[in-house]
């Protein structure tokens, strides 16, 4: 006898149109089998949470009337060739298999299948990507509403641009790294998180802390992996980074290392850059201040545009600390 488990996602998997055999995850006993991603419900599409107009405070005598939500508009689309998922099956040979145990083998298969997909939203509640903003509206002197006509709309932008559906051969991956044991890297978390508190939820300052970890996170994760290809010691490579200046290691620490190619303020001054205002804008999230990017009279509150632009450089530099040594 045995059991089967049914996950049911509160986030949507972009992944490929096709018949995928299920997958063992574990061959010891009891052996676990995954299956690829479908989808639970017959259509897809959730009702919004609409503004309701009985429950907006108002002073006596102010007349309400329907109140729309702002429009959303939602990047991430199926393709022809692609489809949503939102559900996964598990089997287990032996029917003894806990709860527990099926929700951490779902949940090491979504940590690689983030990786390998780049859907950073994967692993939070997307409440179809509704922003805290719902409705706007013109009043009059007394705050009766004036207008039917929104007073601004609303855009609700879910793409980085590096997504990528999920393939067969990625999710084949994803079952066979979990059966091995084996984890994706940390500082991938942190910045897929970084990316969701950007886009979906417009809350900049843990956005920035969590790229700025991501980065540090990178540098010292495939040091030490460089390090090991090339014969180099642990405690060499620990010795020539820096445990306190991201920057620092940028610069100095891995050219130290792997040469001058890997000195990313030359080989990648623009992104270099753009890491030194996350690295300051950190700094000042840390001791409890606003985070400014630029120097002297043009530091600013860095926009949402500003702060998605330097995620995007922490991708590019973690891509870049994946080829060392190059």
């Amino acid at each position: 006898m045995g059991i089967t488990y049914i996950a049911l996602f509160p986030f949507d998997i972009l992944v490929r149109d096709a018949e995928v055999p299920p997958h063992l995850v574990s061959a010891d006993e009891p052996t676990i089998r995954a299956y690829w991603p479908h989808w639970n419900e017959e259509s897809r599409g959730r009702v919004l949470t609409m503004v309701r107009a009985a429950t907006i405070p108002a002073v006596p005598g102010t007349q309400f009337f329907l109140v729309p939500p702002l429009d959303l508009r939602l990047e991430v689309q199926p393709t022809q060739d692609a489809r949503f998922a939102n559900a996964m099956r598990l089997d287990f040979s032996d029917d003894a298999a806990t709860v527990e145990q099926a929700t951490l083998v779902v949940q090491r298969i979504l940590r690689h299948v983030r990786v390998s997909t780049g859907q950073w939203w994967i692993g939070h509640a997307h409440h179809d990507g509704e922003g805290l903003i719902r409705a706007g509206y013109k009043i009059d002197s007394s705050g009766t509403l004036a207008s039917r006509d929104c007073v601004v709309g609303m855009e609700v932008e879910t793409r980085l641009g590096t997504e990528r559906v999920l393939e067969p051969s990625a999710f084949s991956e994803a079952c066979a790294a979990t059966a091995v044991g084996t984890e994706p890297p940390a500082h991938w978390d942190s910045f897929h998180d970084a990316v969701y508190f950007s886009i979906h939820r417009n809350d900049l300052r843990r956005a920035l802390l969590d790229a700025c970890i991501a980065c540090d996170m990178a540098v010292l994760h495939e040091a030490l992996r460089a390090g090991r290809a090339a014969g180099k010691p642990e405690r060499a490579v620990r010795r020539a980074l820096s445990d306190r200046d991201l920057l620092k290691n940028l610069r100095q620490g891995l050219a130290s290392l792997f040469g001058p190619h890997a000195d990313f303020s030359r080989a990648q001054p623009a992104d270099y850059e753009l890491i030194r205002q996350l690295w300051a804008a950190r700094g000042l999230i840390a001791h409890g201040q606003i985070p400014t990017v630029g120097t002297g009279s043009r530091a600013q509150l860095p926009s949402r545009a500003a702060a998605a632009v330097m995620i995007e450089a922490v991708q590019r530099v973690i891509r870049q600390l994946e080829r060392l040594p190059g």
